[in-house]
């Protein structure tokens, strides 16, 4: 008897003693990272970029390099949203160890730091406005002679759309993006020129899982007394006329355009004893035109480079 008096005492005094606390939620914060690697061959580029979100916390890292440009950088991006607005700061350190520019090799670096405000007028659609302070030098390789050293400040205003998604590894969607920048004489850079960057990217459904990649770029200069050579559009390689040798042919200004027509071979397969999953593996033909020029490329037709071919594509 004196047990069970004891035991509902007991009893009790912990459900009086568990009443007065607080009643605590633990809620679980999940962090969601997204690695991206991109592979060009036989060129023997490496991409790697990894976008990190916690909270409303967002960190992207992004690093390059190109065995055959000696090209190695990295980005760093620090964003915090804010309903919807994103405020950020990107800082990043490219450095380029063959360079050609006027048909002579060169060492490029370009070193920036860049705050950004982010307005967000729906999910795919935002305007960006940002202001560049960048420290970059050219300088000949065989000679060591100095050819472009300065600070380069820039104001930017851009609107971007983004409406790309895959289903079940197919994309579909577009994505659009206006930008315009101009160096500042007031902030002490040593440059004057403004810019107008536009790029369009489509993908559209053809025939069952097939699907056409349509691109568009122009660059046009609206006032140029002088830019830095890193503002200086290429062409030639693996990204923009595949057809012609490395950064062959350059420009103030530059009109490309490419059709993509691609067929995929394989879906969500996994290679084992490399432990190398492919999410989408194609085989795709390709048509490609880029029109280089200056202030008056819209005026011409003349000095328009084509390229066609036939490749794989895949995404890791």
């Amino acid at each position: 008897m004196k047990k069970i008096i004891y035991l509902l005492y007991i009893t009790w005094l912990s459900n009086n003693i568990f009443a007065q606390l607080p009643e605590v939620k633990i809620t679980e914060n999940v962090i969601h990272l997204t690695p991206k690697i991109t592979l060009f061959l036989p060129n023997g580029a490496f991409d790697f970029s990894l976008k990190e979100q916690y909270k409303k916390t967002l960190v992207d890292i992004f690093m390059k390099y190109d065995f055959f440009d000696n090209f190695m950088g990295i980005n760093l991006d620090f964003g915090y949203k804010l309903h919807s607005l994103l405020l950020g700061i990107n800082l990043s350190d490219k450095a380029d160890f063959s360079e050609f520019y006027l048909n002579q090799e060169t060492l490029h670096r370009e070193q920036t730091i860049v705050p950004y405000l982010k307005h967000y007028l729906n999910v795919y659609t935002y305007i960006k406005t940002q202001l560049s302070f960048k420290k970059n030098i050219t300088a000949s390789v065989t000679s060591f002679l100095k050819l472009d050293q300065g600070t380069n400040v820039l104001g930017e205003i851009g609107i971007f759309n983004n409406s790309i998604k895959e289903t079940n590894s197919i994309p579909s969607g577009k994505s659009f993006s206006l930008n315009f920048k101009n160096s500042l004489k007031n902030f002490n850079s040593d440059y004057e020129y403004t810019n107008i960057d536009c790029d369009l990217k489509q993908y559209l459904k053809s025939f069952k899982d097939h699907f056409i990649e349509f691109q568009l770029r122009i660059g046009y200069p609206v006032y140029n007394v002088k830019k830095p050579l890193s503002e200086i559009y290429y062409a030639g390689g693996y990204e923009i006329l595949k057809g012609y040798n490395f950064k062959e042919f350059f420009a103030d200004a530059i009109i490309y355009n490419q059709i993509t027509y691609n067929l995929p071979i394989v879906k969500s397969k996994e290679i084992k004893f490399s432990e190398i999953s492919f999410s989408l593996l194609t085989w795709n033909f390709f048509v490609e035109a880029a029109k280089l020029g200056d202030e008056n490329i819209f005026n011409n037709s003349e000095n328009i480079k084509y390229s066609a071919g036939s490749g794989f594509g895949y995404n890791i």
